[in-house]
């Protein structure tokens, strides 16, 4: 065998280690940076709750970096490079024929030259042959992980999603407690009046020790009640800083709740937007990614009977809106004139302590009325988008 013909196969089969290595990046990771750098938010504001939690919630930024996504270039075409340099090198070795065909020509028959050369045709042949078998079980893998892939995704998703709709509840809830502690500030503040006055009267003969000591006790009752929200506030306040990454213990305002329409439920059309948003269901899309009919026909029936719930959830919260906002109409007025008269001396100060009060409750309900209304809202919003939530506060 002369050197050249001996340099050409040693090429071809150094070339050949180097074609057949599998790559090892056949996935890249797709890694989201938190910002090191946050801006720090003194208030908040319902409208920013999505995007705060998508792009500062540690929770959600470290799912999103769980997933895997195919690399750029794609394995698939690797393995179709490799394929066509080993098909031109194998072309090489052949000669045509007269009738139009190709076969293996190297050398004379016998020598040795024509020994090795086919022998590394051969070679040739059988690699093209396991880089193609590799390629179609590669495809297979890639099609299967893809698959576990994008159900790991549409998880991640709807973990985020859930998320934020937990935050908004807690912005909701946070708001009712404010209201409670308000009205609660105002029993207070009509106690301790009824207490100083229990005390001169007692100094006056007029009350006996233990009027002072049942009026004592509801004060302390009032300030433990006080406490307790207090408490429930502050708690809030921390879970939502921590829920965008901020600390648990910046002082943090919160802004009210958005407005919508008294008669929002009675604008919607359950049945319509239940065909209209099927497909972004949840348990629609799992079902149309495991290619299952049946499943996705359970999935939409589901999703039309849980929009319906949604809908009368809505409308029974719609209800109790309307009612306590006539009520708080009316306390409204009362407790105007209340202010006249007593502006006017003619109404003393425990008198006014007390309509103030009853005003406070009256506007408590009025807005917890109202929370409740939006939160049904936001719900059923929720649920045009794929995300269902059940009054408990539970995703599906």
């Amino acid at each position: 065998m002369n050197i050249i013909m001996k340099k050409k196969i040693a090429l071809l089969l150094i070339a050949l280690l180097i074609l057949t290595a599998v790559p090892a990046a056949v996935w890249a990771r797709v890694e989201i940076l938190p910002d090191t750098n946050p801006e720090i938010i003194d208030t908040l504001e319902f409208k920013d709750i999505p995007s705060l939690v998508y792009n500062r919630n540690s929770m959600f930024i470290a799912a999103e970096n769980s997933l895997y996504t195919p690399g750029s270039g794609g394995a698939g075409a690797a393995f179709a490079g490799m394929i066509a340099q080993l098909q031109t090198a194998s072309n090489t070795y052949l000669t045509p024929q007269p009738d139009g065909s190709y076969a293996f020509g190297f050398g004379n028959p016998g020598s040795d030259t024509y020994k090795v050369a086919y022998d590394v045709f051969v070679l040739l042949n059988t690699q093209i042959a396991t880089v193609q078998m590799q390629a179609a079980s590669l495809s297979a893998t890639m099609s299967s992980v893809s698959g576990q892939l994008d159900s790991a995704s549409l998880s991640v998703e709807k973990a985020g999603d859930s998320m934020v709709n937990a935050m908004e509840s807690l912005y909701i809830t946070y708001n009712s407690l404010r209201e409670r502690r308000l009205a609660l500030e105002a029993k207070r503040a009509l106690a301790e009046k009824g207490l100083t006055i229990a005390r001169l009267q007692q100094q006056l003969g007029m009350n006996l020790d233990v009027d002072i000591t049942l009026a004592e006790i509801s004060l302390r009752e009032l300030d433990d009640g006080l406490r307790q929200l207090r408490n429930s506030e502050e708690t809030l306040i921390r879970q939502l800083n921590v829920n965008i990454g901020q600390d648990a213990g910046h002082t943090m305002r919160i802004s009210e709740v958005p407005v919508i329409s008294g008669d929002a439920a009675s604008r919607l059309d359950w049945e319509a937007d239940a065909e209209k948003y099927s497909d972004q269901s949840y348990d629609v899309r799992s079902a149309v990614q495991a290619d299952d009919d049946h499943g996705m026909a359970y999935a939409r029936a589901g999703y039309k009977e849980s929009m319906r719930g949604l809908h009368l959830t809505l409308t029974d919260k719609q209800q109790a809106f309307s009612l306590a906002s006539a009520k708080h109409t009316a306390a409204q007025r009362q407790f105007s004139f209340a202010e006249l008269k007593y502006q006017l001396g003619m109404m003393a100060e425990v008198q006014y302590l007390a309509e103030r009060s009853t005003y406070r409750d009256a506007e408590s309900a009025y807005k917890s009325a109202y929370n409740d209304f939006y939160q049904a809202y936001n719900n059923y919003e929720w649920g045009t988008l794929g995300l269902v939530v059940s009054s408990g506060g539970g995703a599906g």
